[in-house]
């Protein structure tokens, strides 16, 4: 007889340690799937964070332009009568002289909006391309100086 309860009771042990076993990988199981789905929401917030970062940058730009524009005040006709290359350095002149730049120089974006404010008529359809291309010119034929800090280029007049 007591060796039928040892029996019953190594069963009963054994089935409890099973009933056991199994309620904690169902709660393990519970906490990977809570984990995975937290894992989840982290990479949905870290894409949206990174597309909130880029609108932020484009807005920031959109601001700069548009008190790059508002310091300097607009003449009608100024460059209606020059040539993108005349109009270009004019421009990075001015806007230098002005002090309507970073410190290190003006950035092609300025110079395109600052001439276009001015009466210029641009015939390019790929415009501010035209403008990245001439102010590198400018820079390579000893005109303007050029310097890159980053992602952005700066010019600035070689005589100022």
């Amino acid at each position: 007889m007591k060796r039928n309860l040892n029996k019953k009771n190594k069963s009963l042990a054994l089935f409890n340690k099973h009933v056991y076993l199994t309620r904690v990988t169902e709660k393990n199981d519970r906490l990977k799937s809570l984990i995975d789905e937290c894992d989840s929401n982290i990479r949905k917030a870290e894409v949206e964070l990174a597309r909130l970062k880029s609108e932020r940058a484009h807005l920031l730009s959109f601001a700069s332009r548009a008190d790059s524009l508002a310091s300097g005040k607009p003449e009608k006709n100024k460059y209606a009568s020059m040539g993108p290359t005349d109009a270009i350095l004019d421009a990075v002149k001015s806007l230098w002289k002005i002090k309507n730049c970073n410190k290190r120089g003006v950035r092609s974006f300025q110079v395109k909006d600052y001439i276009l404010a001015n009466g210029y008529v641009p015939g390019a359809i790929q415009f501010e391309i035209a403008v990245n291309v001439t102010l590198r010119r400018l820079a390579e034929s000893g005109r303007i100086y050029s310097e890159r800090v980053g992602p952005d280029r700066f010019y600035r007049p070689i005589d100022e």
